[in-house]
Protein backbone atom coordinates (compact mmCIF):
# COMPACT_ATOMS: atom_id res chain seq x y z
CA UNK A 1 0.00 0.00 0.00
CA UNK A 2 3.05 2.49 0.48
CA UNK A 3 3.84 1.98 -3.23
CA UNK A 4 2.20 5.44 -3.53
CA UNK A 5 2.70 9.29 -4.94
CA UNK A 6 1.63 12.62 -3.36
CA UNK A 7 0.94 15.96 -4.89
CA UNK A 8 -0.47 19.06 -4.17
CA UNK A 9 -3.06 20.64 -6.82
CA UNK A 10 -4.00 24.00 -5.18
CA UNK A 11 -0.86 26.30 -4.72
CA UNK A 12 0.35 29.86 -6.31
CA UNK A 13 3.74 31.10 -7.06
CA UNK A 14 4.59 34.81 -6.42
CA UNK A 15 2.88 35.69 -10.46
CA UNK A 16 -0.75 35.20 -8.96
CA UNK A 17 -0.06 39.37 -7.64
CA UNK A 18 -0.76 40.61 -11.38
CA UNK A 19 -3.08 43.56 -12.97
CA UNK A 20 -5.92 41.38 -12.82
CA UNK A 21 -5.71 39.95 -9.29
CA UNK A 22 -6.35 41.58 -5.79
CA UNK A 23 -3.48 39.27 -4.00
CA UNK A 24 -1.97 41.16 -1.75
CA UNK A 25 -4.21 43.79 -1.45
CA UNK A 26 -5.35 43.98 2.27
CA UNK A 27 -5.69 47.61 3.50
CA UNK A 28 -7.70 50.20 1.93
CA UNK A 29 -4.69 53.10 1.64
CA UNK A 30 -1.51 51.06 1.88
CA UNK A 31 -2.43 48.42 -0.72
CA UNK A 32 -0.18 48.86 -3.56
CA UNK A 33 2.54 48.27 -0.76
CA UNK A 34 1.16 45.56 0.67
CA UNK A 35 1.29 43.63 -2.67
CA UNK A 36 4.93 44.44 -3.39
CA UNK A 37 5.39 42.98 -0.15
CA UNK A 38 3.57 39.50 -0.90
CA UNK A 39 5.17 39.23 -4.49
CA UNK A 40 8.33 39.50 -2.58
CA UNK A 41 7.68 36.93 0.01
CA UNK A 42 5.92 34.42 -2.75
CA UNK A 43 8.06 32.20 -4.92
CA UNK A 44 9.11 31.28 -8.12
CA UNK A 45 7.30 28.33 -9.72
CA UNK A 46 11.21 27.24 -10.20
CA UNK A 47 11.67 27.43 -5.89
CA UNK A 48 8.38 25.82 -5.70
CA UNK A 49 9.19 22.95 -8.06
CA UNK A 50 12.78 22.36 -5.64
CA UNK A 51 10.37 22.43 -2.38
CA UNK A 52 8.58 19.68 -3.88
CA UNK A 53 10.64 17.81 -4.68
CA UNK A 54 13.11 17.93 -1.34
CA UNK A 55 9.19 17.74 0.51
CA UNK A 56 8.43 14.13 -1.31
CA UNK A 57 5.57 15.46 -3.49
CA UNK A 58 5.63 14.36 -7.34
CA UNK A 59 3.57 16.94 -8.74
CA UNK A 60 2.51 20.38 -7.83
CA UNK A 61 -0.34 22.37 -9.74
CA UNK A 62 0.74 26.01 -9.98
CA UNK A 63 -2.58 27.78 -9.68
CA UNK A 64 -2.07 31.16 -9.64
CA UNK A 65 -5.03 33.67 -10.00
CA UNK A 66 -6.57 34.27 -13.81
CA UNK A 67 -3.03 33.84 -15.43
CA UNK A 68 -0.92 30.61 -15.90
CA UNK A 69 2.64 30.49 -14.92
CA UNK A 70 5.59 30.67 -17.69
CA UNK A 71 7.60 28.37 -16.20
CA UNK A 72 7.09 24.34 -16.69
CA UNK A 73 8.84 21.25 -15.59
CA UNK A 74 8.10 17.45 -15.05
CA UNK A 75 6.95 18.37 -11.32
CA UNK A 76 4.72 21.30 -12.21
CA UNK A 77 1.63 21.18 -13.82
CA UNK A 78 0.33 24.60 -15.17
CA UNK A 79 -3.14 25.51 -13.97
CA UNK A 80 -4.83 28.59 -13.01
CA UNK A 81 -7.30 29.74 -10.14
CA UNK A 82 -9.99 31.17 -12.19
CA UNK A 83 -12.73 34.09 -11.51
CA UNK A 84 -12.91 37.01 -9.54
CA UNK A 85 -16.01 39.06 -7.54
CA UNK A 86 -18.15 35.48 -7.51
CA UNK A 87 -15.76 32.65 -6.32
CA UNK A 88 -12.52 30.78 -7.76
CA UNK A 89 -12.09 27.61 -9.56
CA UNK A 90 -9.10 25.51 -10.20
CA UNK A 91 -8.14 24.46 -13.92
CA UNK A 92 -5.73 21.90 -13.56
CA UNK A 93 -3.91 21.22 -16.67
CA UNK A 94 -4.60 23.93 -18.92
CA UNK A 95 -3.01 25.18 -22.29
CA UNK A 96 -3.78 28.48 -22.08
CA UNK A 97 -5.31 31.39 -19.97
CA UNK A 98 -9.07 32.20 -19.15
CA UNK A 99 -9.58 35.87 -18.54
CA UNK A 100 -12.08 36.15 -15.23
CA UNK A 101 -15.78 37.83 -15.25
CA UNK A 102 -14.26 41.34 -14.46
CA UNK A 103 -10.83 42.89 -12.68
CA UNK A 104 -10.13 43.45 -9.59
CA UNK A 105 -9.31 47.41 -9.06
CA UNK A 106 -11.07 49.84 -10.96
CA UNK A 107 -10.50 50.93 -14.13
CA UNK A 108 -7.99 47.61 -14.71
CA UNK A 109 -10.85 45.20 -16.93
CA UNK A 110 -9.26 42.02 -19.18
CA UNK A 111 -10.23 42.79 -22.73
CA UNK A 112 -12.74 40.06 -22.71
CA UNK A 113 -14.85 39.03 -19.73
CA UNK A 114 -15.39 35.88 -19.19
CA UNK A 115 -18.32 34.33 -16.88
CA UNK A 116 -17.98 31.06 -15.70
CA UNK A 117 -19.85 29.05 -18.09
CA UNK A 118 -17.95 30.20 -21.03
CA UNK A 119 -14.65 29.82 -18.69
CA UNK A 120 -16.05 26.36 -18.01
CA UNK A 121 -16.31 25.82 -21.93
CA UNK A 122 -12.93 26.85 -22.71
CA UNK A 123 -11.18 25.02 -19.71
CA UNK A 124 -12.62 21.88 -20.98
CA UNK A 125 -11.71 22.29 -25.04
CA UNK A 126 -8.31 22.68 -23.26
CA UNK A 127 -8.57 19.56 -21.54
CA UNK A 128 -8.18 20.48 -18.15
CA UNK A 129 -9.98 19.29 -14.93
CA UNK A 130 -12.44 21.98 -13.56
CA UNK A 131 -12.66 22.06 -9.18
CA UNK A 132 -15.26 24.49 -7.32
CA UNK A 133 -12.37 26.19 -4.99
CA UNK A 134 -13.50 26.96 -0.91
CA UNK A 135 -16.98 27.28 -1.58
CA UNK A 136 -17.49 28.86 1.46
CA UNK A 137 -14.95 31.18 2.12
CA UNK A 138 -14.24 35.05 1.71
CA UNK A 139 -14.49 34.40 -1.85
CA UNK A 140 -17.25 32.29 -1.28
CA UNK A 141 -19.32 30.61 -4.87
CA UNK A 142 -21.90 32.69 -6.38
CA UNK A 143 -22.52 31.19 -9.49
CA UNK A 144 -25.37 29.11 -8.65
CA UNK A 145 -26.26 25.36 -7.52
CA UNK A 146 -26.68 24.26 -11.22
CA UNK A 147 -22.58 24.64 -11.53
CA UNK A 148 -21.83 22.20 -9.34
CA UNK A 149 -23.73 19.18 -11.29
CA UNK A 150 -20.98 20.99 -14.42
CA UNK A 151 -17.90 20.40 -12.90
CA UNK A 152 -15.80 17.61 -11.92
CA UNK A 153 -14.89 18.40 -8.42
CA UNK A 154 -15.42 20.45 -5.12
CA UNK A 155 -12.92 21.49 -3.00
CA UNK A 156 -13.90 20.42 0.80
CA UNK A 157 -10.73 20.48 2.10
CA UNK A 158 -8.85 23.85 2.14
CA UNK A 159 -5.86 24.42 4.85
CA UNK A 160 -5.87 23.48 8.25
CA UNK A 161 -10.07 21.75 8.83
CA UNK A 162 -12.39 24.54 10.21
CA UNK A 163 -16.13 25.33 9.33
CA UNK A 164 -15.32 26.14 6.33
CA UNK A 165 -14.42 23.02 5.23
CA UNK A 166 -17.23 21.49 7.28
CA UNK A 167 -19.62 23.64 5.52
CA UNK A 168 -17.83 22.28 1.89
CA UNK A 169 -18.03 19.34 3.46
CA UNK A 170 -22.20 19.08 4.13
CA UNK A 171 -22.47 20.65 0.54
CA UNK A 172 -20.68 17.90 -1.06
CA UNK A 173 -22.65 15.02 0.94
CA UNK A 174 -25.53 16.95 0.01
CA UNK A 175 -24.82 16.52 -3.85
CA UNK A 176 -24.22 13.42 -3.54
CA UNK A 177 -27.11 12.37 -2.03
CA UNK A 178 -29.12 14.27 -5.13
CA UNK A 179 -27.34 12.53 -7.06
CA UNK A 180 -24.76 14.72 -8.37
CA UNK A 181 -21.67 13.34 -9.44
CA UNK A 182 -18.79 15.25 -8.27
CA UNK A 183 -15.83 14.25 -6.91
CA UNK A 184 -13.82 15.40 -3.91
CA UNK A 185 -10.77 17.90 -3.98
CA UNK A 186 -8.37 19.13 -1.76
CA UNK A 187 -5.46 21.96 -1.67
CA UNK A 188 -3.28 23.75 0.66
CA UNK A 189 -3.93 27.56 -1.00
CA UNK A 190 0.27 27.34 -0.37
CA UNK A 191 1.29 31.01 -1.09
CA UNK A 192 4.62 31.32 1.23
CA UNK A 193 6.56 29.10 2.84
CA UNK A 194 6.08 31.48 6.19
CA UNK A 195 2.76 30.71 6.58
CA UNK A 196 1.33 27.94 4.52
CA UNK A 197 2.45 24.01 4.06
CA UNK A 198 3.05 22.89 0.59
CA UNK A 199 3.00 19.33 1.76
CA UNK A 200 -0.78 19.65 3.53
CA UNK A 201 -4.07 18.57 1.99
CA UNK A 202 -2.59 16.09 -0.69
CA UNK A 203 -3.89 14.01 -3.45
CA UNK A 204 -2.21 10.11 -2.83
CA UNK A 205 -2.88 7.88 -6.35
CA UNK A 206 -0.70 4.42 -7.24
CA UNK A 207 3.21 5.96 -8.89
CA UNK A 208 2.83 7.14 -12.19
CA UNK A 209 5.52 7.05 -14.80
CA UNK A 210 4.85 11.10 -15.73
CA UNK A 211 2.46 14.16 -15.79
CA UNK A 212 0.23 12.56 -18.32
CA UNK A 213 -0.12 9.24 -16.70
CA UNK A 214 -1.08 10.84 -13.33
CA UNK A 215 -3.25 12.85 -14.75
CA UNK A 216 -5.17 10.12 -15.96
CA UNK A 217 -5.60 8.62 -13.09
CA UNK A 218 -6.74 12.11 -11.60
CA UNK A 219 -9.52 12.42 -14.26
CA UNK A 220 -10.69 8.86 -13.62
CA UNK A 221 -10.64 9.03 -9.95
CA UNK A 222 -7.89 6.51 -8.88
CA UNK A 223 -6.91 9.22 -6.14
CA UNK A 224 -7.60 9.87 -2.41
CA UNK A 225 -6.86 12.71 0.05
CA UNK A 226 -5.44 12.81 2.93
CA UNK A 227 -4.26 15.70 5.54
CA UNK A 228 -0.18 14.86 4.91
CA UNK A 229 2.74 12.35 4.07
CA UNK A 230 2.29 11.06 7.35
CA UNK A 231 -0.91 10.32 7.61
CA UNK A 232 -3.68 7.07 7.10
CA UNK A 233 -5.16 7.39 3.60
CA UNK A 234 -8.04 5.17 2.43
CA UNK A 235 -8.82 3.47 -1.36
CA UNK A 236 -11.86 2.32 -2.21
CA UNK A 237 -12.32 -0.05 -4.97
CA UNK A 238 -14.86 -0.65 -7.34
CA UNK A 239 -15.30 -4.20 -6.32
CA UNK A 240 -15.88 -2.79 -2.43
CA UNK A 241 -13.04 -4.06 -1.31
CA UNK A 242 -10.78 -1.06 0.86
CA UNK A 243 -7.48 -0.13 1.64
CA UNK A 244 -5.93 2.13 4.21
CA UNK A 245 -1.89 3.03 3.79
CA UNK A 246 -0.27 3.67 6.60
CA UNK A 247 -2.46 2.00 8.26
CA UNK A 248 -2.46 2.97 12.17
CA UNK A 249 -4.53 2.53 15.78
CA UNK A 250 -6.50 5.22 17.09
CA UNK A 251 -8.36 5.22 13.78
CA UNK A 252 -12.42 5.42 12.83
CA UNK A 253 -13.57 4.87 9.73
CA UNK A 254 -16.84 6.02 8.39
CA UNK A 255 -18.80 4.25 5.88
CA UNK A 256 -21.08 7.25 4.40
CA UNK A 257 -23.91 5.93 1.90
CA UNK A 258 -27.16 7.72 1.01
CA UNK A 259 -28.58 9.18 4.60
CA UNK A 260 -26.44 7.03 6.32
CA UNK A 261 -23.04 6.85 8.35
CA UNK A 262 -21.49 3.79 10.15
CA UNK A 263 -18.69 4.09 12.47
CA UNK A 264 -16.07 1.78 12.91
CA UNK A 265 -12.91 2.43 15.55
CA UNK A 266 -9.73 0.53 14.20
CA UNK A 267 -10.80 -1.15 11.52
CA UNK A 268 -8.51 -3.54 9.49
CA UNK A 269 -6.04 -2.13 7.01
CA UNK A 270 -7.98 -4.22 4.73
CA UNK A 271 -11.29 -5.26 3.79
CA UNK A 272 -14.65 -5.42 1.74
CA UNK A 273 -18.10 -3.87 2.09
CA UNK A 274 -19.94 -6.23 0.36
CA UNK A 275 -22.30 -6.43 3.48
CA UNK A 276 -23.21 -3.37 2.66
CA UNK A 277 -26.29 -2.41 0.53
CA UNK A 278 -25.67 0.93 -1.06
CA UNK A 279 -28.17 3.71 -2.92
CA UNK A 280 -26.83 6.43 -5.18
CA UNK A 281 -23.21 6.29 -3.64
CA UNK A 282 -20.63 4.79 -1.34
CA UNK A 283 -17.41 6.57 0.25
CA UNK A 284 -15.16 6.53 3.28
CA UNK A 285 -13.71 8.75 5.93
CA UNK A 286 -10.75 8.18 8.32
CA UNK A 287 -10.65 10.38 11.38
CA UNK A 288 -8.84 11.02 14.40
CA UNK A 289 -9.47 13.29 17.68
CA UNK A 290 -12.26 15.14 15.89
CA UNK A 291 -10.45 15.86 12.16
CA UNK A 292 -10.22 13.94 8.95
CA UNK A 293 -7.12 12.17 7.69
CA UNK A 294 -8.23 11.15 4.51
CA UNK A 295 -11.53 10.76 1.95
CA UNK A 296 -12.16 8.42 -0.17
CA UNK A 297 -13.28 9.50 -3.75
CA UNK A 298 -17.21 7.75 -3.95
CA UNK A 299 -18.30 4.90 -6.13
CA UNK A 300 -21.65 5.75 -8.07
CA UNK A 301 -24.75 3.60 -8.54
CA UNK A 302 -27.50 3.65 -10.49
CA UNK A 303 -30.57 5.05 -9.01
Amino acid sequence: MDDVIYSQLHAHSRYSVNRFSGEGAIHRYVWPLERQVVKYLMLKPEKISRMARVLGLSYVAITDHNTLPGYEDDRIIRSEEWGQRKGHANFINLKSAIPPECGYFRGIEPDEKIDFYVALNRARENGAMVVINHPFKRDSWLWGNDTYSLVDALEIWNGPWNSENEMALKLWNGLLEEGVKILPMAGSDFHTGLLDRLDMNLIVTEKSDDKHEFLKNLRASRYSITRDLNSPYIFLHDDLEYSIGRCTDGTEMRIITYKKNEKIRDPSCRGNLNNISPEVFLRLELWRGGEPLSFSVPIFFKH
